[in-house]
């Protein structure tokens, strides 16, 4: 385009995660085209890739009730509800993941009564309660080869980069009581 290719924004590279792209990747290549275009700083920001607003419902906290009633509504189906909200599956699972962080802190490591709050419904108790395990052991694995926590926590900002940030908060305290459960088992 006759100018040097400029670094996005982390902001912007949010953003177009965020963003549906129902043109595939034409689209967003033609929205990058435009960006570099109207760019006049250091970085591509959000406001040069220029997309349309979106419904608050997807960007506030507000959508974890609504994603959390989806998913009682379908059985805790991923895909199923997924393809109702109209967001791929991974997305749905990162949201997941993000209330079950916050649902084991809140009930102080119980992953039985976490699961039980965010399932509203003993009959899907036990499924909630495989998938909190299941998280709750990849993010073992994940800051398991790290000294510190502050060392985990960096190495989680990125592997769990599509994790909504309101629940960062708690994957962050997750690590923090491991590398704490783990530091006083060693001085033993």
């Amino acid at each position: 385009m006759g100018r040097p290719a400029l670094p996005l924004s982390e902001a912007a590279l949010a953003a177009l995660e965020r963003n549906d792209w129902p043109g595939n990747a034409r689209e967003l290549q033609n929205c990058l085209r435009q960006a570099l275009a109207l760019a006049d700083g250091s970085a591509i920001t959000v406001a040069d890739l220029r997309l349309p607003a979106r419904e608050p419902a997807r960007e506030d906290s507000g959508a974890d009730e609504a994603v959390l009633a989806m998913l009682r509504l379908h059985g805790f189906d991923m895909q199923a509800t997924a393809r109702a909200l109209g967001w791929d599956r991974s997305t749905v699972t990162q949201r997941l993941k993000g209330l079950g962080f916050r649902a084991v802190v809140d009930s102080n490591g119980d992953r039985g009564k976490a699961a039980l709050e965010l399932a509203g419904d003993p009959a899907l108790s036990r499924m909630v309660e495989l998938k909190l395990r299941e998280y709750s052991e990849h993010l073992l694995r994940v800051v398991e080869s790290f000294g510190s926590s502050d060392e985990a926590i960096a190495a989680c900002r990125k592997r769990f980069k599509n994790l909504p940030e309101r629940h960062f908060r708690s994957l962050e305290l997750l690590v923090r009581q491991h590398f704490d459960r783990r530091s006083s088992t060693v001085k033993v």
